[in-house]
């Protein structure tokens, strides 16, 4: 029976402080991207929520493609199938939101939704929000979609091969 020791703990903390330091920097970088967007469409821009979710969603599941190995959770068989499992409703309703922006482009356009700013402004910060949230939405979809593949794939390393993630 293996009883850890003082020292084999404190990494597991690293992790957790680690984990939570990345949420906050991919909170803090949702803001930073989404904040000429607020300054400019203010309460007429109706896509702040899936935006937001998109920006954090694709930072941190990109974080757990490449580092997996780093996170507290990296031997935790649960969270890895609920990863698994919570990210085909999450690319359903990423894909539909997606559709719905691309929908709404199509029909209305984001430049009537202000009217009192000069028309190069205009036209420059409805180019800006179109491709942030089709950036963003892309790659959230397409990390969502590569995730369950590395979760299967470290499942099945940490069952066979014991030191690996």
């Amino acid at each position: 029976m293996y009883i850890p020791d003082s020292k084999s703990t404190q990494p597991g903390r690293w992790k957790w402080l680690a984990e939570i330091l990345f949420w906050v920097l991919a909170v803090a970088i949702a803001l930073l991207v989404m904040r000429p967007i607020h300054d400019y469409y203010g309460d007429n821009f109706h896509y702040y929520e899936s935006n937001y979710a998109f920006i954090v969603l694709f930072i941190t599941y990109t974080r757990y493609l490449f580092l997996l190995r780093l996170t507290p959770f990296s031997h935790n068989l649960w969270v890895k199938f609920i990863l698994v499992f919570a990210s085909i409703p999450l690319m359903l309703w990423l894909v539909d939101d997606t559709y719905d922006f691309r929908r709404m482009l199509d029909e209305v356009g984001l430049e009537p939704m202000v009217k009192s700013a000069h028309l190069d402004t205009r036209l420059s910060l409805a180019r800006y929000a179109k491709y942030e949230y089709l950036f963003f939405s892309t790659s959230a979809i397409i990390t969502i979609i590569l995730v369950p593949f590395r979760m299967i794939v470290s499942i099945w390393r940490v069952r066979n091969q014991k030191n690996r993630v």
